[in-house]
This record gives C-alpha cells, structure tokens and sequence, in this order.
C-alpha cells in the first residue's frame, strides 16, 4: 500500500493531515502549487497562516467575484508581511 501524501500547508504549520488532491484549490497540472517552495514557507509560519485562509476562501467562493475578492485579499496582506519583514 501506498503511502497517502500529506497536505504541504498543512505541513508547513505542523499538521500532518492527508493531501485532498484534484479537490484542493491550491492544486494544478497534477500538483500542490506550493511543493516547489516549500522549504522556503516553513521558515514563514505567518504566510502559510495567510495561504491557509487564502485556501479556505476560494472554496467557500461560490462565483468568480468572490474568488477574485480572496485573491486580491491575500494578495494585499501578502504585501504587507513583505514590507513589514523590510521594515
């Protein structure tokens, strides 16, 4: 038997829950979008905080306003952690 991939975000706050796959709102072209900079979220709890969030507003979206509304969302708060770690 094959071993059940582990969500990566989840991961990266020290969960170990199953991956959900096609399901997820962070999968493309047959991959979690944040496996190549994985290494590089750990070390940023705050911003897997955010994705997570960012995560759960996509699925909650149920027209393409909302989910442009949750992208804009993380997308500003994702440039202020920015400027506040430049500061």
């Amino acid at each position: 038997m094959a071993a059940r991939r582990r969500c990566t975000l989840l991961r990266m706050l020290g969960e170990s829950d199953a991956c959900p796959g096609a399901s997820c709102q962070l999968w493309h072209d047959g991959g979690c979008v944040l496996e190549p900079v994985d290494l590089e979220l750990r070390s940023s709890p705050a911003l897997a905080g955010h994705l997570l969030e960012l995560k759960a507003a996509l699925e909650r979206a149920a027209t393409l306003d909302e989910e442009a509304s949750a992208r804009s969302l993380f997308s500003r708060r994702l440039n202020a952690e920015q400027a506040a770690e430049s500061a």
